[in-house]
């Protein structure tokens, strides 16, 4: 998959390292946040977001020191997914919405990046690549445009993204589209984040 520029520049573990800051910036909205009034439906809002967050915790991890299979994240996490995904209503919720959406973007997007590494590593005797990991060229596009509109403030939003972005650019540029790229440590991204990890 050849994605557009500038995100083709950009080593996968910094391609991914964007989608998690993203991802991150905008998981509180989830949280407390529920479509439906009934306890069943708040309880299923709960289990939402946990299952983001306990993604996310999994994707840092493996933005560090690859201590995570991508086949192991895409049965135990990914594949979840279908018991979440749509919980918020796109038009009352809209914001609860688009910002579940840059989260599921991210986690598939991170789970297509682990199972290449895998790949190249040889942890695997066969080709695992699930259906369910079919991307188009603009998934970056798609979810930094989607956390623009989950943030109270889209403007300030994408002037963070832009600097992220030339940060990133500068520091893991390639021409190589499938050149993973050094290692990304916590320290680097609590600096893009301006804060440090709580977990």
């Amino acid at each position: 998959m050849q994605y557009t520029e500038p995100f083709n520049r950009l080593a996968i573990f910094a391609q991914t390292t964007l989608v998690f800051t993203s991802a991150y910036r905008i998981l509180p909205i989830l949280k407390d946040k529920y479509s439906y009034s009934s306890s069943s439906q708040i309880e299923k809002g709960e289990r939402t977001y946990q299952w983001v967050l306990s993604c996310i915790k999994d994707i840092i991890v493996w933005i560090e020191n690859q201590e995570i299979d991508g086949k192991t994240f895409h049965k135990e996490k990914l594949s979840q997914s279908v018991d979440y995904v749509g919980y918020y209503h796109h038009l009352i919720q809209s914001k609860e919405n688009a910002a579940l959406e840059v989260c599921y973007n991210t986690i598939a997007f991170s789970c297509l990046s682990m199972l290449k590494y895998d790949q190249i590593q040889n942890i695997y005797t066969k080709s695992y690549f699930p259906s369910d990991l079919e991307f188009t060229s603009d998934i970056f596009e798609e979810t930094l445009l989607y956390a623009q509109q989950a943030s109270e403030n889209p403007k300030a939003e994408k002037a963070w993204q832009d600097q992220i972005i030339a940060r990133l650019l500068k520091d893991h540029f390639t021409e190589n589209p499938d050149d993973f790229g050094e290692n990304i440590s916590r320290e680097y991204i609590e600096e893009l984040l301006g804060e440090k990890l709580p977990f």
